[in-house]
């Protein structure tokens, strides 16, 4: 059942459509720095303004990611 659902989030992300599912992702927490730093590099660097949006949303999760290995 876990497969389905995978199957038909990830078919549904790739048409224009709204999705029923969340986006699978599996990222390495060494990929989520990664992206979360270029993030940063691209607002202070008058990037688009969507790098900032995204920076504000993914850095929260960051620090509460950090906080519980903590």
């Amino acid at each position: 059942m876990r497969e389905d659902s995978i199957s038909d989030a990830w078919s549904e992300s790739r048409i224009d459509k709204p999705k029923k599912y969340n986006m699978p992702i599996w990222l390495t927490d060494e990929d989520f720095d990664y992206i979360v730093l270029a993030l940063w590099k691209c607002r202070k660097n008058g990037g688009e303004s969507r790098c900032a949006d995204l920076y504000k949303r993914f850095k929260q999760i960051q620090d509460v990611a950090n906080n519980a290995k903590n």
